[in-house]
């Protein structure tokens, strides 16, 4: 792979400024490729109820967002490793990865043998599979897909063992790949050579649903302390506004989902932060961003063009583009609760009707499905 790219895909405040330095020939058409790969029976059986076999770990936010809104549009089984793996540990690269490869192509081998796997979901890099390992799945006559939420600045990741630690490595294995991040990443996929399919990230209703609370706090903040996340909420409180934040890093610590919702609830406005890993000049879009407005509860964020495409700035959601502004907004909403309320439930609604996950897989479904009826005329 050309290292010069590499970097300069790292470097830029969004892939899009590089597609026209380079020509490469895109992949084949998917509809091509599954005709190439599955016998005719084969993408026919595909194109009745599908049965998904998911390798996700949950961690915090896996289990409602790509476990459980999977289960509601398709049959599924499930494989969460929890903590039978350790990806940090020593040994990982001479001993844990291969054992974690194994055992999941044995896992989907007895699996498809018990009932056929249409299609394999899962949420992994190269850090975790092995090349071999998506082949081997492949050749069961499974379409498989991968998620990844990281591409603006892990699609490469560093390299180790001779491969890269993010879906760089792995990507051209898959049938098709889903990046949710920034549309422009899908150039990345075409770069190594792989099918894409962009979709913006969901939320899951079911998980965010809470009694209403007593109003305990005014801005509230969940989340890590990394970046320029301490810097920017200093700035508001050395400003007069009081943000209660929880979180690996800060005072309150890090919460689980309960408390979390608990928190939610109680609060008048939600921050967020839209940038990409430490880098503050570009913002990619965040699970969080269509989580919170299913809360009902008004959500200020970094501004982001494609966040505004899905959410009326404004009406149904709030943006900043500098801290100053932010301050701005926090002040200017202060005594009006009701303008607050009507935000926060204007973004519900919006969440609800467009974006929740079981949408997304229903439109990745549907977009298999039609390249599947394509590959049979």
């Amino acid at each position: 792979m050309n290292l010069i790219f590499v970097k300069l895909f790292r470097l830029e405040k969004t892939a899009r400024h590089l597609k026209f330095l380079f020509r490469k020939s895109q992949p084949i058409t998917l509809s091509t490729h599954l005709k190439m790969k599955l016998t005719t029976s084969a993408r026919k059986m595909a194109l009745q109820k599908p049965r998904v076999f998911i390798a996700v770990k949950h961690i915090n936010w896996e289990k409602a967002g790509l476990i459980d809104s999977w289960k509601d549009v398709a049959e599924c089984e499930n494989w969460d490793w929890g903590n039978t793996y350790d990806q940090h540990s020593n040994d990982w690269l001479t001993v844990q990865k291969r054992r974690f490869n194994d055992e999941l192509l044995t896992r989907i081998t007895k699996s498809n043998k018990k009932k056929s796997i249409t299609h394999f979901f899962s949420y992994l890099s190269g850090r975790w599979l092995y090349p071999q390992t998506i082949e081997k799945i492949n050749s069961l006559g499974i379409i498989t897909i991968n998620f990844s939420f990281d591409d603006p600045h892990r699609f490469w990741g560093t390299k180790k063992g001779g491969v890269w630690t993010g879906a760089a490595s792995i990507a051209s294995k898959y049938d098709l790949n889903i990046t949710c991040g920034d549309p422009n990443d899908e150039i990345k996929y075409s770069f190594v050579g792989a099918r894409s399919l962009y979709i913006p990230p969901g939320g899951n209703y079911e998980r965010f649903k809470f009694s209403a609370s007593k109003k305990k706090h005014y801005v509230t903040f969940i989340g890590q302390k990394y970046g320029d996340r301490e810097n920017f909420i200093s700035f508001l409180t050395s400003n007069g506004i009081s943000v209660t934040t929880y979180g690996h890093g800060w005072a309150n610590g890090p919460v689980n989902h309960n408390e979390m919702l608990s928190i939610y609830y109680s609060s008048k406005l939600i921050i967020g932060f839209g940038y990409a890993g430490n880098n503050t000049s570009k913002t990619v879009l965040k699970g969080r961003d269509f989580e919170i407005p299913l809360t009902g509860i008004p959500y200020l964020t970094s501004y982001n063009e494609e966040l505004a495409n899905h959410f009326k700035e404004g009406e149904e959601m709030l943006f900043f583009r500098t801290k100053e502004e932010a301050l701005q907004i926090i002040r200017n909403y202060e005594n009006k609760d009701d303008e607050l309320s009507t935000i926060g439930e204007n973004g519900k609604l919006r969440a609800l009707s467009d974006h929740q996950w079981q949408q997304r897989w229903l439109k990745v479904l549907n977009y298999i499905n039609l390249e599947l009826k394509r590959s049979l005329n």
